[in-house]
């Protein structure tokens, strides 16, 4: 009897979870922020309420670590209660294969409410998809798009979307939300300064303030993350429980020579999907043109490979380079010093072609190489 009664509450438990939609995600250990971002995200991306029975898809686009995920999960969270099905693919980048991208399919299918249907092929994936997001409204997110044959498998036409679905695709690569024809884009801000010093104190004292005598460490560790949430939570996980002064000063004068491996190793997926001339041009900038003009850049590398520009804009593209208001380069410290560090174990000097050493000399001055 109590055999069957159990099987009778587990059965109940199964139905009522298929029914009842429950938030899938706590969203960040200490939010700080993210309200505001949601709030800008929707005033500057999203259509006006008032628009009715429109399909909006819409880009979320930064650098490794600034908090694209984290953002679609708040997202995703305040608006699944108002769609009929709803979807979080994660890590979509990972589906670099066929295989994987097929099960990415199916696990679409599944959270639309198509248990237990067989899919061959992603073609065959395509048409099912199509035909059953036609006639529900949609939530979709899609985390950590790669390529545009990812978003071909799993994001139907919009003619083959419901009315009010909403989809959104966060990415490192801008090319690939314009090239798939998405003009909605929200580009990740740097968190401003308050927020940046409560979220590192969160995690380094579990409170949003300094401890007495830590505010002016506090500031340096700041301002060497500039803004990059994944670098603020890091160092300050990595000084949780350390109140010691000369610690932390130690701490300070070590990650402005080695980035950790937590960040290192975000960072560098956006390095190791360059392709030869790109990388080149990434650890160029890192070690000689940050603070110059981009033109001379462009004509460095034009004088080696003929393909400057290509170069530029990919790096651009992919929130790996930015310019200032003067046209002149800027990069994040923490991407420099990756640059540096891999310059530095494939070679202890950066090798220049006759080309690139007159253009170096021609247009731009001579630049210290910090170590």
């Amino acid at each position: 009897m109590f055999s069957d009664e159990g099987m009778l509450v587990k059965n109940i438990v199964i139905r009522v979870l298929k029914v009842v939609k429950i938030v899938p995600f706590v969203v960040a250990k200490h939010p700080v922020g993210l309200d505001e971002a949601v709030k800008d995200f929707e005033r500057t991306t999203l259509q006006s309420a008032e628009n009715h029975y429109t399909v909006q898809i819409v880009g979320i686009w930064g650098m490794g670590g600034s908090g694209k995920t984290t953002l679609a999960k708040q997202i995703y969270n305040n608006k699944y209660k108002n769609m009929e099905k709803s979807s979080f693919l994660l890590d979509i980048r990972d589906a670099d294969s066929k295989s994987a991208l097929h099960k990415k399919q199916q696990k679409l299918l599944e959270d639309l409410g198509l248990q237990g249907v067989s899919v061959e092929n992603i073609e065959e994936g395509k048409g099912i998809l199509a035909s059953r997001m036609r006639s529900v409204r949609v939530l979709l997110v899609l985390d950590d798009v790669d390529s545009v044959d990812q978003l071909d498998a799993l994001v139907p036409e919009k003619d083959n979307l419901g009315s009010d679905s909403l989809i959104v695709v966060t990415t490192r690569k801008l090319e690939v939300l314009q090239c798939w024809g998405i003009s909605s884009i929200y580009k990740m801000k740097s968190i401003d300064p308050l927020h940046a010093k409560q979220l590192f104190c969160w995690h380094a004292f579990l409170k949003p303030c300094p401890l007495n005598g830590f505010e002016k460490l506090v500031e340096k560790f700041i301002n060497v993350c500039q803004g990059l949430p994944l670098s603020l939570k890091v160092y300050g996980g990595q000084l949780y429980g350390k109140f010691n002064k000369d610690y932390w000063e130690n701490q300070l004068q070590k990650i402005v020579r080695i980035l950790p491996d937590d960040i290192k190793n975000r960072l560098k997926i956006s390095y190791d999907a360059l392709d030869h001339e790109e990388k080149e041009a990434f650890l160029d900038v890192a070690c000689f043109f940050i603070g110059e003009e981009k033109t001379s850049a462009i004509a460095a590398w034009d004088g080696s490979t003929g393909s400057g520009l290509c170069s530029w804009e990919s790096l651009l593209n992919k929130c790996l380079v930015e310019v200032d208001d003067g046209d002149r380069i800027r990069m994040h410290d923490h991407l420099r010093d990756l640059g540096r560090e891999i310059s530095n174990r494939q070679s202890p000097y950066r090798l220049w072609s006759p080309n690139q050493i007159l253009m170096l000399t021609m247009k731009c001055r001579e630049l210290p190489f910090e170590q």
